[in-house]
């Protein structure tokens, strides 16, 4: 068998192409070690003595947010958002109330309008 000399290109495209490889190898390999053996079920009694509250969703912001055809968001920190991509002054007043009734932020403009932040 004879010896075979590559060209600088053809070199190149091996180096990188064993970078690839190493690359996919690798993080195939991490994946399978930091993977969990089973998940964790989280419930009410696992969470006694940790310091994590669940919160109840706030029903009465989803359902005005939902009245006026806004989409709501909310999370476990208090955080609470409702969006409409196109408003008008009926509904731009209507956000207006929301967002001082929960003591929220009015943000407006060629996007929407949004009523959000941490509820106190």
């Amino acid at each position: 068998m004879a010896n075979r000399s590559y060209s600088e290109s053809e070199a190149w495209v091996i180096l990188f192409g064993g970078f690839i490889v190493g690359i996919v190898l690798t993080s195939v390999f991490w994946a399978y070690a930091t993977a969990p053996d089973e998940p964790e079920a989280i419930n009410e009694s696992s969470l006694i003595g940790a310091n994590i509250t669940l919160l109840e969703p706030p029903h009465e912001f989803e359902e005005f947010c939902r009245k006026i055809k806004g989409k709501s968001e909310w999370d476990n920190t208090g955080f609470m958002k409702c969006e409409l991509d196109e408003y008008d002054d009926r509904n731009l007043m209507l956000m207006n109330v929301l967002c001082k009734k929960y003591g929220l932020n009015l943000v407006y403009g060629s996007l929407g309008v949004k009523c959000e932040g941490i509820s106190g």
